[in-house]
This record gives C-alpha cells, sequence and structure tokens, in this order.
C-alpha cells in the first residue's frame, strides 16, 4: 500500500524582484550590494507537524577516488556513529548559490537532474534546476520553477540511513505543480512512506 504524505498548511509565495539567481543575490537575507554578496546562512526545515520542525540542514558527501567529490543536502535524524553532523553554511556571491565544505571547498547547489538523483539538492553532479529565493509572510524560502514557471516551494524529506553518516532525510524538490516530480519513463515519483515528510526550507541567517 502506498501511504500518503502527512498534511501541512499551504504557503503561497512570490518571487522576489529580479531573484533568479543567475541575475542576481539580492533576493537573499545579508545581502552586501557592494561586494554583490551574502553574509552566510543556512537552511531550517519548516515542516510543522514534524519533529525535524526547525531543524537545520546539513549535508554528506562523498568522494570518488580522493577527488570528485558530489553529495547531498539533508536534515539530520540522528547520528549515532560521529555525533552531531556538519551543518549547512550557504553564501550567494555574484550570482550563483554556494555551500561551504569542511576545508573550505565552495560547491555549487542545484536540484538534480538526473532521474537516478530523484532531484535531490545536491553538489557535484552536474547542470541541474537552479534554485531560488521567495518571499512569504516577512520570510524568504528556497525553492525553484517548474516548467512553466509556476513556483515550486515544497520538498519531501525523505529517509534515510548512510551508514556512517547516521540517519538523515534527503532534501528532494517537490516540483512545481501535479505530476512535475514524475519520473521521466512516466512511472510514478519516490514513494512516499510514514517515515518521510513535505515541507519547505525556509532562509535564515
Amino acid at each position: 500500500m502506498r501511504l500518503v504524505p502527512r498534511a501541512m498548511p499551504v504557503l503561497s509565495a512570490s518571487a522576489l524582484a529580479a531573484d533568479a539567481l543567475n541575475t542576481t543575490c539580492s533576493s537573499f537575507p545579508a545581502y552586501n550590494a557592494t561586494t554583490l554578496t551574502t553574509a552566510p546562512f543556512t537552511l531550517l526545515a519548516s515542516s510543522p507537524t514534524a519533529s525535524i520542525n526547525g531543524t537545520a540542514a546539513s549535508f554528506v558527501s562523498f568522494t570518488n577516488d580522493g577527488v570528485d567529490r558530489y553529495g547531498f543536502v539533508t536534515i539530520p535524524q540522528s547520528n549515532p556513529t560521529f555525533g552531531t553532523a556538519p551543518p549547512l553554511s550557504l553564501r550567494c556571491s555574484g550570482s550563483t548559490l554556494y555551500a561551504q565544505l569542511p576545508g573550505g571547498a565552495r560547491v555549487t547547489l542545484s536540484i538534480a537532474a538526473d532521474e537516478n538523483w530523484q532531484r535531490g539538492l545536491s553538489f557535484g553532479l552536474g547542470d541541474g534546476v537552479g534554485v531560488q529565493a521567495y518571499a512569504q509572510g516577512g520570510d524568504v524560502y528556497l525553492g525553484a520553477e517548474g516548467d512553466r514557471g509556476a513556483a515550486g516551494l515544497k520538498w519531501t524529506f525523505k529517509s534515510n540511513w548512510g551508514g556512517n553518516a547516521g540517519q538523515y532525510y534527503l532534501v528532494r524538490w517537490a516540483g512545481a505543480e501535479e505530476g512535475e516530480a514524475k519520473r521521466q519513463a512516466g512511472g510514478e515519483p519516490p514513494v512516499v512512506d510514514d517515515r518521510d515528510w513535505d515541507g519547505y526550507l525556509k532562509v535564515v541567517v
């Protein structure tokens, strides 16, 4: 039996002026118009009925032969082996949203375009769907635009066990409209079970 996601309140957001990341970073908080750069900020899971509501985003990263790094934005669930998961530190500079990894490496965030990665918010996986800032009720949320320009702010927090990385939720874009998250082959979106949540990603300094 396929279970339905938990209900959440509707969030109707309007795009901030000129906020596409290929144009400007001015939509994000703590923006400096002189340097065209923001101060560091992070993301919080916003899902009022979920146990992870208000939890700061983290990440898991992988290395191929010690060189090529890629990874995913996550919401920590538990990490019994290594304790606290590393926090996600973001900065928008010039026209690009970056995540800062330990050791100083900067990686560009996007929504994975490859169907194998199921629209995970990720880095190092090639060109993906660019993310965008949206305003709602005085706050800023991370989202993206769909194929027909509809704002897609909803994310699925998919429960996952990552071995040494512990237990966490993968952050997957749910799309801008009904059916957008379905696989290109015409199949169904990834199954959501009672360990998963729907929600939003709130931008906080």
